[in-house]
């Protein structure tokens, strides 16, 4: 579905996530219709602002039905969705981010 950029950053990421989430990792390459790893990837490579529809799971249990945010937690993303957040995690200094479309409209005064 995503074709990523073969570059190293993106390489790296790549490698990482399989290292840290192989049961996730693993069902996401496996499937013929899937963004989330690759969206997760790029967001990650380039410290990139990932807006998402999904919201929080905690089914650790099962590496693959983890939901984006989720896995952006577990790689060390600031994530603020819904009224979850990583309050840990500095939104300016962490490696990349994840938020919801309540968020996004909030940082961009999408509002009226």
């Amino acid at each position: 579905m995503f074709v990523g950029p073969k570059d190293n950053k993106y390489g790296e990421e790549s490698n990482f996530i399989r290292k840290k989430l192989p049961g996730w990792y693993k069902y996401h390459t496996n499937r013929e219709i899937s963004g989330d790893l690759e969206l997760i990837i790029h967001a990650k490579a380039y410290n990139l602002v990932l807006v998402t529809l999904e919201g929080w799971n905690c089914d650790k249990s099962k590496q693959k039905s983890l939901k984006i945010p989720n896995v952006c937690r577990l790689l060390g993303a600031y994530c603020r969705n819904g009224k979850e957040s990583t309050f840990e995690i500095n939104p300016v200094t962490g490696p990349f981010q994840c938020i919801d479309f309540t968020e996004l409209f909030r940082r961009e005064q999408l509002y009226k």
